[in-house]
């Protein structure tokens, strides 16, 4: 993790969150502009499809993705404006952290997920439980194919608030049987992502450094 000089160009996405109030809460909004050493513009924050209650006064942690990187600072509430537009002011921020998402990051998760092979058999349910910006592991009740084989993957993720439908076409890389907590045998698939759409490889990114930082599975 390094410290980056703060720079923010209009329209970067943020993801907030409250430091005292509620740290589960989540919100988003969008740079409208900034002044060095002085403050930083936002839209107002959106709590999922609602506007966010915030006030003056109000800490918040803010991130937001940079090229391969999360960047993440802290600024408090300045003013909350309603006119022209609704929009928020906030301190200008000392120092951002930088973090690099490295490809071999991986994230301990629980996702529900559909696989189908590459020629069009019916989908099967499975589960990521392993997953990086290039690869991911399957637990599944059926085999979903032999070391090499091709497979296709739907599965929804979630950063920043934010939620993305994945559809990834993979290679299978490795395979085992293991035992479930009931005593009955799944197979565990480690597989390898193709060629992501650049946003997708973007956001999962993403998702799997907010995994990792904030803990959850």
């Amino acid at each position: 993790m390094t410290d980056k000089t703060p720079q923010f160009l209009p329209g970067i996405q943020l993801d907030l969150q409250f430091v005292h109030l509620d740290p589960q809460r989540r919100m988003r909004a969008r740079v409208i502009g900034s002044l060095d050493a002085q403050g930083l513009i936002i839209t107002a924050p959106v709590e999922g499809r609602e506007q966010a209650i915030i006030s003056e006064g109000d800490d918040l942690i803010a991130r937001y993705i940079s090229g391969r990187n999360i960047c993440a600072f802290r600024a408090t509430v300045l003013k909350v404006a309603a006119l022209p537009y609704r929009h928020v002011h906030l301190s200008f921020p000392n120092r951002i952290e930088e973090t690099a998402v490295r490809d071999a990051e991986r994230a301990a998760v629980s996702v529900p997920a559909r696989v189908a092979s590459a020629e069009g058999a019916e989908p099967v349910a499975a589960e990521i439980c392993d997953l990086s910006a290039t690869g991911a592991m399957l637990r599944s009740p059926v085999d979903l194919g032999p070391v090499d084989a091709e497979i296709e993957l739907d599965f929804e993720a979630r950063f920043g608030g934010q939620p993305l439908n994945v559809h990834a076409a993979a290679i299978v890389r490795n395979q085992r049987i293991a035992r479930a907590a009931d005593g009955t045998e799944v197979f565990v698939h480690g597989i390898r992502f193709k060629a992501l759409d650049p946003q997708q490889e973007l956001f999962l990114r993403g998702f799997v450094l907010e995994t990792i930082a904030l803990g959850r599975n």
